[in-house]
C-alpha cells in the first residue's frame, strides 16, 4: 500500500503550451516509463495518463480531495493486486 504520495514538478510543458503538469516521485521510471500527471488550469483540476496526452480527466479541487482521502484510507488497494 502506498502510504505518501509526493508531487514533483517535472520541468517545463509537456508540449510547449498549457499548464506545467506533474507527476508522481512515486512513477516508474524516468520521461518515457508509464505516470499520471496532474495540472491546475483556472480552478480545475486536470488528470493525465502519459501515455495518452490527449485524454484529460477535468476534475475539482473537492473530489480530487474526496479521492485522494479514499487512497490514503485504503479503498482501492484491492485494484493493485
Amino acid at each position: 500500500m502506498v502510504t505518501r504520495a509526493v508531487l514533483a514538478v517535472r520541468t517545463g510543458r509537456t508540449n510547449g503550451s498549457g499548464p506545467v503538469r506533474r507527476k508522481s516521485s512515486f512513477s516508474l521510471g524516468g520521461e518515457d516509463e508509464a505516470q499520471f500527471e496532474i495540472a491546475e488550469q483556472e480552478g480545475r483540476i486536470l488528470l493525465r495518463d502519459a501515455d495518452a496526452p490527449d485524454e484529460t480527466v477535468v476534475t475539482t479541487r473537492e473530489s480530487l480531495r474526496a479521492f485522494l482521502q479514499g487512497i490514503r484510507a485504503g479503498e482501492f488497494d484491492r485494484l493493485l493486486g
